[in-house]
C-alpha cells in the first residue's frame, strides 16, 4: 500500500488526518481495506476469509479460486464478541451466546498472526467510529464552526455597513432636495421683494411728483385769490371800470375755483398713492421677515 497513490498520500498527512481518512473512507466505499485469505473449514472446502471495515465476510470460491461477491456467512463487528487462534486453527466467537463459535483453519500460524492482528486493527477502528467523533474531528468542527460564524459576523458587519451607507446616501439625498427647495424658495422671495422694492419706488416717486403738483396747484390757488382781492379793491376804487373788472373778476373766480379744484384734486391723489406707498411699505417688512423665518 506504500507504493500506491493512497498510500503514498496517507504517509505525508498527520496521523489524526490518518485516521480521518480512514473512517470516511470505510464508511461510504463499499469494497475500500476489503482483504482476502484463504481459509478451510473443518471439511477441507476451500474458502475465503474476507476482513475489513464492516466485519468478518465467509465467501466460496469461483472457478477461477477467486473470492465470490455475495458472502455466504458474515459477521459483523457489532456481533464478535471475541476472536482468537491455536496454532493453524482460527475461532470467531459470537455476541450471541446461543451461536456456536465458528472455526476454520489456515495454512500457517504466520496467517493466523496476521489475520488477528488485522481483526483488532479493524475493531478498534469501528469502535472509534461509533464511540464518537475523535478529536481531530471535534477540533476540526469546532473550528469550522468558529470559522462559520467568523463569516456570519464578517457577514453581517459588511450588511450593517451596507445598510449604513445605504441610510446615509437617503439622508443626503434629502437634505440635498431640501436645500434646493429652500435655495429656489429663497430665490422666489428675493425676486418678489426685488419686485415689490420696485414697485414701491415708482409710487414713492408718483407720491413725490403729486405733492408738487398739489404744491404748484395751492401756490396758484393763493395767487389766484391774492389777485381776486386786488382787483375787488381796485372795483370798489374805479367804479367806471366797474364792469370790467366784474367781467375780469368772474374769469379770475373761475380760474381760481378751477385751480383750488385741481389742488384738491392733486392732495387726494397724493394721500391716495401716499396710502400705496404705506402698504408697499408694509408689505416689504412682512416679507422680510417671512425671509428671515425660511
Amino acid at each position: 500500500m506504500p507504493n500506491t497513490p493512497v498510500g503514498q498520500m496517507l504517509i505525508e498527512i498527520g496521523n489524526g488526518q490518518k485516521m480521518q481518512y480512514l473512517i470516511v473512507a470505510q464508511k461510504n466505499l463499499n469494497m475500500f481495506g476489503v482483504n482476502y485469505f484463504f481459509i478451510q473449514n473443518k471439511r477441507g472446502t476451500e474458502l475465503a476469509l474476507g476482513v475489513d471495515a464492516c466485519g468478518l465476510q465467509i465467501t466460496e470460491m469461483d472457478n477461477q479460486q477467486k473470492p465470490k461477491q455475495n458472502a455466504k456467512i458474515a459477521f459483523p463487528w457489532s456481533e464478535v464478541k471475541n476472536i482468537s487462534f491455536q496454532d493453524k486453527k482460527f475461532i470467531i466467537k459470537p455476541v450471541n451466546e446461543k451461536s456456536e463459535d465458528f472455526k476454520f483453519f489456515t495454512k500457517n500460524v504466520r496467517t493466523n498472526k496476521l489475520i488477528h492482528r488485522m481483526c483488532i486493527g479493524y475493531h478498534d477502528l469501528y469502535s472509534r467510529r461509533h464511540k464518537g467523533d475523535s478529536l481531530v474531528v471535534q477540533a476540526l468542527k469546532q473550528q469550522a464552526k468558529e470559522e462559520k460564524k467568523r463569516k456570519q459576523l464578517e457577514r453581517d458587519k459588511l450588511e450593517k455597513e451596507r445598510r449604513a451607507k445605504e441610510e446615509a446616501l437617503r439622508q443626503r439625498e434629502e437634505l440635498e432636495f431640501r436645500l434646493r427647495k429652500f435655495e429656489a424658495q429663497s430665490r422666489k422671495a428675493n425676486d418678489k421683494l426685488q419686485r415689490s422694492e420696485e414697485a414701491a419706488e415708482i409710487l414713492e416717486e408718483k407720491v413725490k411728483m403729486a405733492e408738487e403738483e398739489a404744491n404748484l396747484l395751492a401756490k396758484k390757488a393763493t395767487e389766484a385769490q391774492q389777485e381776486m382781492n386786488r382787483m375787488r379793491q381796485e372795483a370798489l376804487k374805479n367804479t367806471e371800470e366797474n364792469q370790467l373788472l366784474k367781467m375780469r373778476l368772474k374769469d379770475v373766480e373761475d380760474s381760481a375755483h378751477r385751480a383750488a379744484s385741481q389742488a384738491e384734486i392733486g392732495a387726494t391723489e397724493a394721500y391716495r398713492l401716499k396710502q400705496e406707498l404705506n402698504n408697499a411699505e408694509y408689505g416689504r417688512e412682512r416679507q422680510r421677515q417671512r425671509e428671515k423665518g425660511v
